[in-house]
């Protein structure tokens, strides 16, 4: 069965549709639900990369993986978790978020699927341990970037959803040079006002833009994404922007693009899912608690969820008055999205391609 990333809806085709397997266990007496990791929908069929399965206060995640030329679904990890918070929609179009306390359980299982997940598509058995693999959020903060000269690799790797192409640093895997429409652009020059179509001069002022992922890709779209393969390499649990459904705002202070917030929809509720600011404006009297309350006055919404903050995520929301006030609420989550595109939040991760790991130290 040859499975080569990134999936398209027309290699479903001649990859297995496992909807039935799904709903036979969903439908299980004992079994609360079933949450997949696919690509696919009703018409094409569902390919399933990894599942979790939870029975009461039970966690069981499957993985396909290769034994051999022979792949097949195995039980790989499981956990004790706690009711979830909140469940929206159901098995194929699913969402679970779990309280703070039940985070580490939930980051670890979830990075097992994406490990299974990851070395399914290498074509070969993993080449190093889970243990080395995954990446723990709740205890890594971003420090900055490490001292390099940069050497372009020549190649450029197109960006989810966006209809770019990056070229980055063979050494420390900054994105170098953006290229859009057959120009290339230094993703440093994308990083400033005027490539936004803003100028403003350097007042100090910070201005935030509001990104909606509809229509056109905009230049605002292509300053986030730098800026979020920039914080993937600090902190590697802090996804690359792929639009899909995702909002954002992105900060100026004067003409230099600083930072952003990320969010998503899911119905009537709203998860902060990313914030993220260059290095020296982080830190005690730096903005990331300004860009904490200009993304809570755009949303619309009396309270919200925060994705698995880590502790400098919190500081700045607790300073924003909203982690003690019921206003916040930092939560772990789980979702899946029936869709023919594996690049889209919820399918089977963020970007399935097999990508370089950046180890934290």
């Amino acid at each position: 069965m040859p499975i080569a990333p990134p999936i398209q809806g027309s290699d479903l085709e001649t990859l297995p549709d496992d909807t039935d397997l799904v709903e036979d266990l969903a439908s299980r007496p004992d079994v609360e639900t079933v949450l997949p990791k696919f690509v696919g929908d009703e018409q094409t069929g569902r390919f399933v990369t990894a599942f979790f399965v939870v029975k009461g206060e039970r966690m069981v995640v499957y993985a396909r993986r290769r034994d051999g030329n022979e792949v097949d679904f195995e039980q790989v990890d499981a956990g004790t978790v706690g009711e979830p918070l909140d469940w929206v929609g159901t098995v194929w179009n699913q969402t679970l978020r779990f309280a703070d306390d039940d985070a580490e359980t939930i980051v670890r299982l979830r990075e097992r699927a994406a490990y299974d997940t990851h070395w399914l598509f290498a074509g070969h058995d993993p080449e190093e341990s889970f243990e080395s693999y995954r990446v723990d959020p709740l205890g890594h903060e971003p420090t900055g970037f490490a001292e390099c000269e940069h050497a372009p690799s020549g190649d450029s790797q197109p960006a989810p959803n966006l209809g770019i192409d990056v070229s980055s640093c063979t050494e420390c895997n900054a994105p170098l040079f953006v290229m859009h429409d057959g120009d290339g652009t230094r993703s440093m020059e994308v990083l400033n006002a005027v490539h936004l179509g803003e100028a403003y001069g350097n007042d100090g002022t910070i201005r935030g833009f509001r990104i909606v992922p509809d229509g056109p890709v905009s230049p605002k779209e292509e300053a986030v994404y730098v800026l979020s393969q920039m914080a993937n390499n600090e902190n590697p649990s802090l996804e690359r922007y792929a639009r899909a459904g995702k909002h954002a705002l992105v900060f100026l202070v004067g003409d230099q693009v600083v930072g952003y917030a990320s969010w998503q929809h899911v119905g009537s509720d709203v998860t902060l899912d990313g914030i993220y600011l260059l290095p020296e404006y982080r830190g005690d009297g730096g903005l990331a608690e300004t860009v904490v309350q200009a993304f809570y006055d755009e949303i619309e919404a009396d309270e919200y969820f925060v994705e698995t903050p880590n502790d400098a995520a919190r500081s700045a929301i607790a300073r924003a008055g909203h982690l003690d006030t019921g206003v916040a609420t930092p939560v772990a989550s789980l979702a899946c999205r029936d869709t023919t595109d594996a690049t889209d939040p919820g399918a089977i991760y963020a970007d399935p391609r097999p990508r370089p790991y950046h180890p934290v130290r």
